[in-house]
Protein backbone atom coordinates (compact mmCIF):
# COMPACT_ATOMS: atom_id res chain seq x y z
CA UNK A 1 0.00 0.00 0.00
CA UNK A 2 1.30 3.48 -1.13
CA UNK A 3 0.36 5.00 2.31
CA UNK A 4 2.48 2.23 4.24
CA UNK A 5 5.30 3.13 2.08
CA UNK A 6 5.18 6.93 2.57
CA UNK A 7 4.65 6.58 6.28
CA UNK A 8 7.86 3.99 6.27
CA UNK A 9 10.19 6.26 4.51
CA UNK A 10 8.98 9.50 6.95
CA UNK A 11 9.37 7.58 9.87
CA UNK A 12 12.82 6.44 9.12
CA UNK A 13 14.00 9.33 7.24
CA UNK A 14 12.51 11.98 9.33
CA UNK A 15 11.60 10.73 13.36
CA UNK A 16 14.00 8.44 14.57
CA UNK A 17 16.85 10.43 13.03
CA UNK A 18 15.34 13.87 14.52
CA UNK A 19 15.05 12.30 17.69
CA UNK A 20 17.90 10.87 17.60
CA UNK A 21 20.19 14.31 16.91
CA UNK A 22 18.06 16.02 19.71
CA UNK A 23 19.91 13.63 22.14
CA UNK A 24 23.11 14.43 20.97
CA UNK A 25 23.13 17.29 22.52
CA UNK A 26 22.10 16.03 26.07
CA UNK A 27 24.82 14.97 28.14
CA UNK A 28 24.66 11.88 29.69
CA UNK A 29 24.76 11.67 34.12
CA UNK A 30 27.37 11.16 35.89
CA UNK A 31 27.38 8.66 38.86
CA UNK A 32 28.07 11.22 41.51
CA UNK A 33 24.94 13.79 39.33
CA UNK A 34 22.62 11.11 39.02
CA UNK A 35 23.74 10.29 42.93
CA UNK A 36 22.45 13.64 43.64
CA UNK A 37 19.39 14.04 41.23
CA UNK A 38 17.81 11.16 43.54
CA UNK A 39 18.69 12.77 46.99
CA UNK A 40 16.30 15.87 45.61
CA UNK A 41 14.04 13.12 43.86
CA UNK A 42 13.51 10.69 47.56
CA UNK A 43 13.39 13.94 49.20
CA UNK A 44 10.37 15.33 47.22
CA UNK A 45 11.25 16.95 43.88
CA UNK A 46 9.27 15.26 41.12
CA UNK A 47 10.22 17.58 38.61
CA UNK A 48 13.81 15.99 39.56
CA UNK A 49 12.37 12.82 37.14
CA UNK A 50 12.13 14.16 34.01
CA UNK A 51 16.03 15.70 34.70
CA UNK A 52 17.15 11.92 35.67
CA UNK A 53 14.52 10.48 32.71
CA UNK A 54 16.80 12.79 30.26
CA UNK A 55 20.11 12.62 31.18
CA UNK A 56 19.61 9.02 31.20
CA UNK A 57 18.18 9.02 27.78
CA UNK A 58 21.30 7.90 25.85
CA UNK A 59 21.23 4.32 28.15
CA UNK A 60 18.05 3.94 26.70
CA UNK A 61 18.63 4.48 23.31
CA UNK A 62 21.70 2.29 23.26
CA UNK A 63 19.62 -0.89 25.03
CA UNK A 64 17.01 0.18 22.02
CA UNK A 65 19.02 -0.39 18.95
CA UNK A 66 20.27 -3.64 20.44
CA UNK A 67 16.99 -4.75 20.89
CA UNK A 68 15.84 -3.52 17.44
CA UNK A 69 18.43 -4.56 15.10
CA UNK A 70 17.11 -5.10 11.59
CA UNK A 71 13.94 -3.48 12.26
CA UNK A 72 12.08 -0.43 11.03
CA UNK A 73 12.62 2.71 12.37
CA UNK A 74 8.88 2.72 13.51
CA UNK A 75 9.40 -0.58 15.64
CA UNK A 76 12.83 1.21 17.18
CA UNK A 77 10.61 4.06 18.39
CA UNK A 78 8.38 1.25 19.76
CA UNK A 79 11.51 -0.02 21.77
CA UNK A 80 12.49 3.18 23.03
CA UNK A 81 9.00 4.39 24.28
CA UNK A 82 9.01 0.80 26.03
CA UNK A 83 12.66 1.38 27.24
CA UNK A 84 10.95 5.33 28.45
CA UNK A 85 8.75 3.00 30.38
CA UNK A 86 11.59 0.85 32.16
CA UNK A 87 13.28 3.53 33.04
CA UNK A 88 10.92 5.57 34.89
CA UNK A 89 9.93 2.76 36.79
CA UNK A 90 13.57 2.31 37.50
CA UNK A 91 14.02 5.73 38.78
CA UNK A 92 10.87 4.94 40.70
CA UNK A 93 12.07 1.58 42.07
CA UNK A 94 15.76 2.56 42.94
CA UNK A 95 17.09 2.93 46.28
CA UNK A 96 19.83 4.88 47.39
CA UNK A 97 20.85 2.52 50.44
CA UNK A 98 21.05 -0.91 47.90
CA UNK A 99 24.65 0.96 46.93
CA UNK A 100 24.39 -0.33 43.19
CA UNK A 101 24.64 2.51 40.72
CA UNK A 102 21.69 3.63 39.06
CA UNK A 103 22.61 2.50 35.74
CA UNK A 104 22.94 -1.43 36.57
CA UNK A 105 19.59 -1.54 37.69
CA UNK A 106 17.77 0.83 35.06
CA UNK A 107 19.85 -1.33 32.25
CA UNK A 108 17.85 -4.80 33.93
CA UNK A 109 14.36 -2.54 33.97
CA UNK A 110 14.92 -0.79 30.65
CA UNK A 111 15.48 -4.47 29.05
CA UNK A 112 12.57 -6.17 31.02
CA UNK A 113 10.55 -3.71 29.42
CA UNK A 114 11.24 -4.53 25.96
CA UNK A 115 11.60 -8.06 26.17
CA UNK A 116 7.81 -7.84 27.69
CA UNK A 117 7.07 -5.73 25.00
CA UNK A 118 8.88 -8.27 22.69
CA UNK A 119 6.91 -10.81 23.79
CA UNK A 120 3.45 -8.79 23.58
CA UNK A 121 3.87 -8.05 19.77
CA UNK A 122 5.20 -11.34 18.90
CA UNK A 123 2.06 -12.85 21.05
CA UNK A 124 -0.19 -10.04 19.03
CA UNK A 125 1.13 -10.18 15.67
CA UNK A 126 0.91 -14.87 16.02
CA UNK A 127 -3.14 -13.92 17.31
CA UNK A 128 -3.79 -11.46 13.83
CA UNK A 129 -2.39 -14.39 11.58
CA UNK A 130 -4.10 -16.98 13.31
CA UNK A 131 -7.22 -14.99 13.00
CA UNK A 132 -6.63 -14.39 9.28
CA UNK A 133 -6.16 -18.17 8.42
CA UNK A 134 -2.12 -17.05 7.33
Amino acid sequence: MKVNKDFETFLSDSCLQDYLNTLKNTKPATKEENLELFKLYQEGDLKVRDIIVERNMNLVISIALKFGRGLKSYEKLDYIQNGVIGLIKAIDSFDLSYGTAFSTHATNCIQNSMIRYRYRSEEHTSELQSQSGI
